[in-house]
């Protein structure tokens, strides 16, 4: 018998607020009007959204909240034709344990060698490297944005106060 999942997505709620830059999360489940649980802080530059920081109140830490937001983020940024830059370490570690999502990070300047797809030029493994990536951070298709802390070998940072 399959054990019941911590969090139902079919009640929990993502709303875009582009005034404060994030995306919030309630949980229909928990009141009838939704309580608020936390948020994913971001910028813009046009299509890449440069997500900063996962924020989940402490009430609700350690029960899969910030994965059910950075996934249903990432799900509009694909279906929306959108990129991203990891600058948070809970992102960047999510895109380690997820490799489907990596195709949305955005992709410039020099890579290194590997195969090259339609969708422009990856690096080692088949994934797009991103801004300011190591050959080590190209190697497992994760890397963090400029400025946002050293990477461990594993192409991930260590968690930060900002993650959830």
């Amino acid at each position: 018998m399959a054990a019941t999942p911590l969090i139902a997505q079919q009640q929990l709620r993502v709303e875009l607020d582009e005034d404060q830059e994030r995306f919030n999360l309630f949980d229909q489940g928990v009141t009838a009007q939704g309580s608020f649980i936390g948020f994913l802080g971001f910028s813009r530059n046009g299509k890449v959204l440069d997500l900063q920081h996962t924020i989940i109140k402490e009430e609700f830490s350690g029960r899969g909240y910030a994965r059910a937001l950075v996934a249903i983020v990432l799900e509009r940024t694909w279906g929306r034709e959108e990129r991203i830059i990891p600058t948070c370490s809970y992102v960047v570690d999510f895109l380690s344990r997820h490799p489907q999502y990596r195709h949305l990070v955005a992709v410039s300047g020099p890579t290194p060698p590997g195969p090259v797809s339609a969708a422009g030029t990856e690096g080692a493994t088949g994934v797009p490297a991103a801004p300011g990536a190591s050959e080590d951070q190209a190697a497992t298709g994760v890397a963090a944005a400029p400025g946002a802390g050293p990477a461990t070998a594993s192409g991930t940072r260590p968690k930060g106060r900002h993650s959830a």
